[in-house]
């Protein structure tokens, strides 16, 4: 059960509890039914005392009221927002309506709770699209508002708009901090895997193909008699040395790399090269920055009570944690000063905005929300003052629109007018936005500057960052104490497989019968590719016997149009056999790591850590994107490894 699910259940059940002793049995089913609709609508993420303290109740008794009367519970919001939203009356489409402009005003840019209740809400088919409609409209940068949008316009045939709210949806995530740490968090752990294990599926795939190559060369040393297996199973001993010795499955890998390296030609050494940059880029930076994003939400307490104001789901102990941390970070105090403001306690709001304006006076939001708060009191001409201030500091058409509303209360025509061409200038959409409002008191904050708090975040994230479970799982010896330690191992092998090839006679196989080529073991070898009896076979006819040429000649056809086959389906069924069977292990690690992508991302379309409530259908939209373009381009890589064998 998440953190907001055992929230709603501590809500649903405080309310149950208080409502059974103040309600006849007959009221209580209904009173609860209501309870339930209204904590999924604000979305409130208090602990359970906090939601106890929420369902309070008014003072007295049930037996104290006059008879049929019954006790009702007090709601206590959070902000003038969540108010409006539930004692607005006149309908759904009013009170979102009522609730856009009163959030306009409070600087929030995403009423998040009522958008997701309104996803949540359902209903017929036309009222599903109207409820999502309006979710868009409440927040336009929460993703899960713009997926939920797209869903009920496909599902009423308006595929084109459809299409639209789903980019647009996807478009948000940069916008929302939580959905993109979420996104970027998910997407960067899917990226170390698939750089992490595919190089190594590449090591093992290029081991095994000269596997028995080596085995043979290893068993001359000691004597040409020893078996087929006895030769394996001595070089299976001496690669599992590094296993042995601590270094864990890196080091197996380690000595793998060594023998793919030392017996492939130029191209399976330039590819099991990359193989190699890719797996330390994985493990290390890669893998890093993905926990980074992913602890970035709790990786500071101040900062991410101060995102939870943003969003309208403080708790008490975020409250707590807050107003003890103002007396020395300003962004505690900053954010207590903009909940005030919020909550509509304007003296005590003005009080906090004077001493941000004392300590930081060249703040832009600070000044701006300071002279809005003067604006509503009365205040015109020293509001006016704050403005023109800020001005000189930022562009912004919210300001401007401000500094004209506070001309035109003052008379001050030209003034209004130039202000008012300025934020036209910046930005003409938002000015009409605000302007349909049709208010002339309407002035509206600065948004809290959420890319400061998401660099606070993840720059807290980066210092605490957790230890990483992979390396100390594949590499808990030496190996691992460094990536230095790990690249400097892979470098060194290379170097010394570079060293030692061509200082021996190494065994091959023929490119048309399979059999060994070995000088030590056959005495006279034409080439590495084609053994005695096949050179014979077809570039020397004439040494043969006619009918015994046919014959074979038979065999080998019979024989290649088995292996063709068995190819053929191996291609399709095992990531890199394409390119290895065409003598192309750029292919192969290609193909390898497409199917990778292909298998992580429709795998773990939902993302690798529950969605936050704010990304929905769009994240899984833009993962299955993204999975469903990896696997066509591995079958590009199939079928082009395919064409390349069969005109071997």
């Amino acid at each position: 059960m998440t953190t907001k699910h055992r929230t709603r259940f501590w809500l649903y059940m405080a309310a149950a509890t208080i409502l059974a002793n103040a309600l006849p049995a007959s009221a209580i089913v209904q009173t609860v039914a209501t309870e339930v609709a209204v904590d999924e609508a604000t979305g409130l993420a208090a602990s359970a005392p906090e939601a106890l303290a929420a369902a309070t109740t008014i003072a007295g008794s049930e037996e104290n009221l006059p008879h049929g009367e019954l006790v009702q519970p007090v709601r206590r919001y959070r902000s003038e927002v969540e108010r409006v939203w539930f004692e607005t009356e006149g309908g759904t489409a009013a009170r979102g309506a009522r609730t856009k402009v009163v959030a306009m005003s409070m600087g929030m840019e995403d009423v998040d709770s009522a958008a997701r209740a309104l996803v949540a809400k359902g209903g017929t088919p036309d009222e599903a699209l109207a409820n999502t409609k309006l979710a868009a409209r409440l927040a336009p940068n929460l993703p899960i508002a713009r997926a939920g949008l797209a869903r009920e316009l496909w599902r009423h045939a308006s595929y084109g708009e459809a299409a639209k709210q789903a980019v647009a949806g996807v478009g948000a995530i940069f916008r929302n901090f939580e959905a993109a740490a979420w996104l970027f968090g998910s997407l960067l752990v899917m990226i170390a895997v698939v750089l992490t294990v595919a190089p190594l599926v590449f090591i093992v795939s290029v081991a095994v193909s000269v596997y028995a190559r080596a085995s043979h060369d290893l068993g001359d040393l000691f004597t040409k008699a020893m078996p087929s297996f006895s030769r394996a199973a001595l070089l299976g001993a001496l690669l599992l040395i590094p296993l042995a010795l601590g270094e864990g499955i890196i080091g197996l890998m380690l000595a793998l790399f060594g023998l793919a390296f030392l017996y492939g030609d130029a191209r399976n050494r330039i590819a099991l090269s990359l193989a190699v940059v890719l797996f330390v880029v994985g493990l290390y930076p890669v893998a890093y920055t993905a926990s980074t994003a992913l602890l970035a939400l709790d990786s500071d307490a101040v900062a991410a009570a101060t995102l939870a104001v943003v969003q309208g789901v403080e708790s008490e102990r975020d409250i707590a944690l807050l107003e003890e941390a103002s007396e020395t970070e300003f962004l505690a105090e900053h954010i207590l000063a903009v909940r005030e403001r919020r909550q509509g306690h304007v003296e005590t709001a003005i009080e906090r905005y004077a001493a941000l304006i004392e300590s930081h006076p060249r703040n832009a939001e600070v000044l701006t929300n300071y002279a809005n708060l003067l604006f509503s009191n009365g205040d015109d001409k020293d509001a006016v003052e704050y403005y023109e201030r800020s001005a000189a500091l930022i562009d912004s058409p919210r300001l401007m629109f401000n500094l004209s509303q506070a001309n035109a209360r003052l008379f001050k025509i030209e003034e209004f007018e130039a202000a008012l061409r300025s934020a036209q200038a910046i930005d003409t959409d938002a000015v009409a936005e605000l302007s349909r409002v049709g208010e002339a008191d309407f002035v509206a904050d600065l948004a809290f500057p959420l890319t400061t708090l998401g660099t606070r975040l993840l720059t807290t994230a980066r210092a605490n960052r957790m230890s990483n479970v992979a390396i100390d799982g594949l590499m808990p010896g030496w190996l691992g104490a460094s990536w230095m330690n790990l690249a400097g191992s892979f470098a060194l092998i290379a170097i010394g497989a570079i060293m030692l090839r061509g200082r021996f006679d190494s065994a091959s196989s023929c490119a048309r019968c399979g059999k060994r080529i070995c000088g030590r073991c056959d005495g006279t070898v034409w080439n590495s590719e084609t053994c005695n009896p096949c050179y014979h076979l077809f570039h020397r006819p004439e040494t043969t016997d006619a009918t015994l040429r046919m014959t074979r000649l038979s065999e080998l056809q019979k024989r290649d149009s088995r292996l063709g086959h068995v190819m053929t389906i191996a291609s399709l069924l095992v990531p890199g056999a394409a390119g290895l069977f065409a003598r192309r292990p750029d292919l192969a690690f290609t193909g390898i790591l497409f199917c990778g992508f292909a298998a992580v991302f429709l795998g773990w379309h939902d993302g690798v850590v529950p969605d936050p409530l704010a990304v929905g259908n769009a994240g899984a939209l833009a993962f299955i994107t993204a999975g469903s373009l990896s696997a066509i381009a591995y079958l590009v890589v199939v079928g082009r490894g395919l064409m390349i064998r069969r005109s071997l």
